[in-house]
């Protein structure tokens, strides 16, 4: 199997080291991995350990471009640099905690060619991190949107996928821990919340379309899944104001896709 392991980092130069020498260490040997650091030009530090990394190991690939207003672009950019079997979006505050990872992955993608699956995590903690077939890919024309510059490309993936399936969400029999202590770029929480929700109707058509494209059959959308739970909402204050970035100006790319979700 051929797997594109897409890693973007930005500030934290030696989590990124820490990441790659964790999935390095536990990988199998079996297959052929490309980690592909998606670095901001504007950004040295991280620039300079992606360099470094790939000077151990160049399977570690340096992917440099101008700050991206969508995370969810980023990966999307680096699969169709990278084409593989499968994609696996990750970040620079996980550590991977099972032997064999890549493996698991082999073993789900067999079973299910035009898969969507999902790291399971540990204590069960509601960060979502995908791995994402080529056949789904090719048949969205993407792995996530390009409307958000931090969350909800994940809900909205699995939204899409047990929708398109009319199955359930498929985890990997392979487990990390989320360390994310802060995000970047969060702000208007609220405001992303009922984008997301508002958007829903693209993501009915998206399913759709993918399950027609994949020779699934297409039945009834089902309601309420992944969508915004109103715990969450009662919450979003105080996580904005603990895990935010609220105590900088927006940059320049925030926004840009804060005025494009507006317009939408």
């Amino acid at each position: 199997m051929k797997l594109t392991v897409a890693i973007p980092s930005r500030g934290r130069p030696f989590r990124l080291q820490d990441v790659v020498a964790n999935l390095r260490q536990l990988e199998s040997g079996r297959h052929e991995i490309a980690y592909v650091v998606g670095c901001d030009a504007d950004d040295p530090q991280t620039v300079s350990m992606a360099r470094v990394l790939w000077a151990q190991d160049k399977r570690v690939i340096p992917f440099c471009n101008e700050r991206m207003s969508s995370l969810g672009d980023m990966v999307n950019v680096i699969a169709r640099a990278f084409p593989a079997d499968a994609y696996c979006s990750l970040c620079d505050d996980v550590e991977i905690l099972t032997q064999n990872w890549d493996e698991a992955i082999h073993d789900a993608w067999q079973a299910e060619p035009n898969g969507v699956w999902w790291w399971r995590t540990l204590k069960q903690r509601p960060a979502t991190y995908a791995i994402v077939s080529e056949g789904w890919r090719r048949a969205s024309g993407r792995i996530f949107t390009d409307y958000f510059p931090f969350w909800w490309d994940d809900m909205w993936l699995m939204q899409v996928w047990m929708m398109a399936s009319q199955g359930p969400t498929l985890w990997l029999d392979a487990v990390l821990d989320d360390r994310a202590q802060n995000t970047q770029r969060m702000r208007d929480l609220l405001f992303w919340a009922d984008f997301y929700t508002r958007m829903k109707s693209e993501r009915q058509k998206e399913a759709a379309r993918i399950a027609q494209r994949l020779g699934w059959s297409v039945g009834p959308l089902v309601e309420n899944l992944c969508d915004v739970s109103p715990e969450f909402l009662k919450s979003a204050e105080s996580i904005e104001r603990f895990q935010g970035e609220t105590h900088l100006p927006p940059t320049p790319e925030y926004t840009r896709a804060y005025q494009r979700a507006r317009a939408l």
